[in-house]
């Protein structure tokens, strides 16, 4: 299949890239400030599937130049942590959790900037061929009726780039990929869970779950302040008025970037760090009861505290510090 180029250091036979290796359908990378992991595959001719994970220990610019290819769809969707890129125009967008972008790959040319505001980033992504997708589809599949023009319709009334909030059924596409062994059984699970989000993606009208809201520099500034706040200062009470004047930002920009951003609304990010940072107290400090543990983290009712803190951990305080595997 041939790919743009702003595609082709994933799919190349030779990853090029420091204490890179690769093999059939999977690539692996690791340098100073970042690892990444990378599984593709072929679906059929004109339709690329890849897996990534990335860690990157530096929020600085992840963007590398290419030149727009014409001729190809890409769709990205975010499973876990967030990517945040800018435009020609100014503009900034935020793909977090559960969100989808489906772009023109000829605007491969407008991004300027392009980096991962928590570190992190998993998701896929497919490429499409396009000519050479229609084909196989027609080939392989002639009754799908799926319209692959008809979704590039939509790409075009948008500029080519088309933001979907909360697209549950994307998900999906991995989340019982990880049963399959085979990777022939993998490809065929894939492509049919593919299939059923390209003929989604048919039927969205352009309102539905559409967001093209962008931030601007300042709003993203300060609500990555707020995020790096809140994890320096886990215990310590945070209320969402004393944010806004800190930081300087109105109340509703926060709310609303924070959560696009780091997939979090700020109360319950503010309580998931809490529960993280009683996670170390209670490896760290044994000389504290779980009762103390619960006050430092804010919470007066005990048992309040053990769901809160099986909702994040999947067990009870006790089993984790009997545990003795420091998890946070």
């Amino acid at each position: 299949m041939v790919l743009p180029q702003s595609m082709q250091q994933f799919f190349s036979n030779e990853v090029q890239q420091d204490g890179a290796y690769q093999t059939r359908g999977f690539a692996c990378w690791e340098g100073e400030l970042s690892r990444a992991k990378t599984k593709f595959l072929e679906l059929i001719p004109g339709i690329m599937y890849a897996y990534h994970d990335i860690n990157m220990r530096s929020m600085d610019s992840c963007y590398r130049k290419s030149d727009p290819d014409d001729g190809f769809m890409q769709l990205n969707y975010c499973i876990e942590g967030s990517y945040a890129f800018q435009m020609n125009d100014g503009s900034h967008y935020c793909l977090g959790p559960g969100d989808l972008c489906l772009s023109d790959s000829r605007r491969d040319g407008d991004y300027t900037e392009t980096h991962l505001p928590t570190g992190h980033y998993a998701g896929f992504c497919l490429v499409l061929n396009l000519r050479q997708a229609e084909q196989s589809l027609q080939e392989y599949l002639p009754h799908s009726d799926i319209d692959l023009g008809l979704i590039g319709s939509h790409l075009d009334r948008h500029q080519g780039l088309c933001l979907y909030r909360s697209v549950e059924c994307a998900r999906s596409v991995v989340s019982m990929a990880v049963r399959y062994q085979s990777e022939k059984r993998l490809r065929q699970y894939i492509l049919l869970k593919v299939l059923e989000l390209l003929l989604v993606l048919e039927e969205y009208a352009d309102e539905d779950l559409m967001c093209r809201r962008s931030f601007t520099p300042a709003t993203l500034t300060a609500s990555e302040q707020v995020y790096r706040y809140l994890l320096c200062h886990p215990l310590e009470e945070h209320e969402i008025p004393d944010l806004v004047r800190q930081f300087g930002i109105s109340e509703t920009n926060l709310l609303y970037c924070f959560k696009s951003v780091y997939g979090f609304p700020v109360g319950a990010f503010v309580r998931r760090v809490r529960i993280h940072a009683a996670a170390k107290l209670l490896c760290d400090r044994p000389e504290l009861s779980i009762g103390d543990v619960a006050s430092m983290a804010g919470y007066d009712n005990q048992s309040k505290f053990t769901a809160a803190f099986r909702s994040v951990f999947e067990c009870t305080p006790s089993q984790y510090r009997r545990r003795g595997t420091h998890l946070c």
